[in-house]
């Protein structure tokens, strides 16, 4: 016997399916309003934990010493800068880029500056010089030391000297703004191509090309993962079914469902990201097979009702409640995702509940108010549709289920044993770059520009300590001792600081007299050269680059190899304990930077999975018991979802 509130239920959407359908479509027709407004996330502010203290000391670090918002952009030639030629393009390049709007700054050998002695006067000069309008490279020696004394030199010039580098620093605006990055990265390319010369080759990489490629294939995702699930949907709905009507109802109602979460993510401001991407597949899966129950159930009704309207309702009293808890549990198990303190994965949780159960709304109302204008199908047509190859497969998947139960069990359980057995081996890679497939464009173009220039992924070390503390001569001392020992770690390949650039002055002056080490054993050198650093015209930047204001926060960008096979996190704490070991009684030594905030939320990801499972296991079975009034059947129901949590 069907409960009274059921019927009631069904009898009311029947009755009302009219107005219920109008006043679905009239939401529909509004949201289509709102949708187009949706959000997109480039900052990948979603990606990380605010509350993180990884996420905190990059805020320390980002105050202090900026954001990376640069642009390289890499040109390789079949020749060295030894040619006149590629001196020339080079400086057009420059030039052009120099015009770009939102363009703040750019760094090239056409136009850097460096100090050195000129006719026996220090001052600072170009690196590439000119002389009777002619254009003088640097010599190979010469620039073998500025790439191991100078903040970024080896980013402008390749060992080889055949790929040349341009930084392009941009406006933080334009980070935060996908049409005018897009721009930016066009006109970037179209002048390195209008002055390029003929059979070389460039790329553009950098953290806002990569945004961009990130929010390109997350917009990708949602609309490939969208339409093959659609497809998917459809084409079942059509072979089982045989009714392209079914079909209709499969498209009206996936239609709607993804206008109204398209709107609903827009009034909640939920951007589009690597992981509310999915939940359109998702959602569409769900209501597909909302679909399939309540039109498999009107065609067994047809057997016993006089019309269509009758079948229409009978389905829906006997689907009303299974299909609610089936919602409500699934609903339920995707919301507890949102216990998780990263952004995009509570975006995930809270979007896949709230679509699930729309779904449902609109799955409730549209299917049988459409149902109710199909022909009923003759006893023929209904006995090929319930006995074609599909159901006599399950028929027969049920029959060997029944007959060999108990082997069957003995094997679910073994392998679910091993399965459970292999989650400790679960690797979690929360690297930047692995947001992307190997085979993009832009990873291919950040590999070019690593073997052909230097390392593009770095850490920051922070040394934080009282004012005045980096102008002392034995901290100073500690730094280059640092710097040494960093340069002796597996996947360090160089390191920038202001110890390098003392180093190179006080080699300079001495003019390779003397050994660049002995500076720190002098009283008042370092204090002599930090004043010709911060009043030494080009060089002025690179003091605010490395040491704060008050001279007690010290900074050192650490470059690695970031190899596949090697664990960013042990390279972190590699770094993080040689830093301590030697700078610990100097002041707070803090490692940073993106790589670390990223590699960071390894512990927060599995933290928030373990209690979204325990979370769900336990919602689930409660729903389970007062759905089946009885805690036995409730905590039996809970077997089949150990197999797939264990998978």
């Amino acid at each position: 016997m069907l409960n009274k509130s059921e019927e009631k239920f069904a009898d009311f959407i029947i009755r009302n399916r009219r107005n219920l359908v109008a006043g679905l479509l009239l939401i529909t027709l509004l949201l289509c309003f709102v949708a187009p407004k949706m959000q997109r996330d480039p900052t990948l502010k979603s990606v990380v934990d605010p509350n993180s203290k990884a996420f905190h000391d990059f805020l320390t670090f980002s105050k202090l010493f900026g954001t990376d918002d640069t642009i390289l952009v890499a040109v390789k030639h079949s020749h060295t800068i030894e040619h006149t030629d590629i001196l020339i393009e080079l400086k057009r390049i420059t030039h052009g880029l120099e015009a770009i709007k939102k363009v703040n700054e750019v760094v090239s050998l056409a136009n850097v500056r460096v100090f050195g002695k000129k006719r026996g006067v220090f001052g600072t000069f170009p690196v590439i010089r000119e002389s009777d309008h002619r254009l003088i490279p640097p010599s190979l020696k010469y620039m073998r030391e500025l790439r191991n004394s100078l903040p970024a030199m080896e980013l402008l010039l390749s060992p080889d000297q055949k790929t040349t580098g341009l930084i392009v620093r941009i406006d933080m605006e334009s980070r935060q703004n996908i049409p005018e990055l897009k721009r930016l990265i066009q006109e970037i390319s179209h002048i390195v191509r209008a002055n390029m010369l003929p059979g070389s080759e460039y790329k553009i990489v950098g953290a806002p090309s990569l945004l961009l490629a990130i929010d390109k294939y997350n917009y990708q995702t949602a609309v490939i993962f969208g339409l093959l699930c659609l497809g998917i949907g459809i084409g079942i709905s059509t072979y089982l079914f045989k009714s392209i009507r079914v079909s209709a109802i499969t498209l009206l109602l996936i239609g709607n469902v993804t206008i109204w979460i398209v709107g609903f993510m827009t009034l909640l401001h939920i951007p589009l990201n690597s992981t509310t991407s999915l939940s359109f597949g998702l959602i569409l899966v769900v209501s597909t097979t909302l679909i399939m129950r309540i039109t498999t159930h009107f065609n067994e009704s047809q057997l016993y009702c006089s019309n269509p309207v009758d079948a229409a309702r009978q389905a829906l009293k006997s689907m009303t409640v299974p299909c609610l808890m089936c919602s409500i549990t699934t609903a339920v198990g995707f919301g507890t995702s949102m216990v998780s303190g990263i952004p995009m994965v509570f975006q995930l949780g809270l979007i896949m509940s709230l679509g699930i159960m729309l779904s449902f709304v609109q799955g409730i109302i549209l299917t049988p108010a459409i149902l109710t204008f199909l022909k009923p199908l003759d006893k023929q047509s209904l006995y090929k549709w319930s006995n074609d190859w599909t159901a006599r497969i399950l028929a027969g998947t049920e029959r060997l289920i029944f007959s060999r139960h108990q082997s069957i069990s003995v094997a679910g359980i073994i392998i679910t044993a091993l399965l459970i057995a292999g989650s400790p081996f679960i690797k979690v890679d929360t690297q930047l770059r692995r947001m992307l497939s190997e085979s993009t464009p832009e990873l291919r173009d950040i590999s070019f520009v690593e073997k052909n220039l230097a390392p593009l992924s770095s850490l920051e070390v922070l040394i934080m300590a009282p004012p005045g503390t980096f102008k002392r001569e034995d901290v100073l001392k500690k730094s280059s001792e640092l710097d040494k020992k960093l340069k002796k770690l597996p996947e360090v390949t160089s390191t920038d600081s202001v110890v390098n650039v003392l180093q190179y002055l006080y080699k300079t002056i001495q003019e390779d007299n003397a050994n660049k080490n002995e500076m720190f054993d002098k009283p008042g050198v370092v204090r002599d050269l930090l004043s010709l650093i911060s009043v030494g015209g080009g060089f002025s930047s690179i003091l605010g680059r490395y040491l704060d204001t008050n001279f007690g926060i010290q900074r050192i960008s650490v470059r690695i190899n970031n190899s596949p096979g090697e664990s960013i996190n042990q390279t972190i704490e590699q770094v993080s304990e040689t830093a301590k070991k030697v700078m610990g009684s100097v002041g707070k030594v803090i490692v940073t930077g993106d790589l670390v905030v990223f590699a960071k939320q390894a512990a927060t990801v599995v933290r928030s999975q373990l209690w979204s499972l325990a979370l769900a296991f336990i919602l689930i079975t409660f729903l389970l018991i007062v759905q089946l009034r009885s805690v036995s059947m409730g905590l039996l129901s809970l077997i089949p979802n150990i197999p797939p949590v264990a998978a």
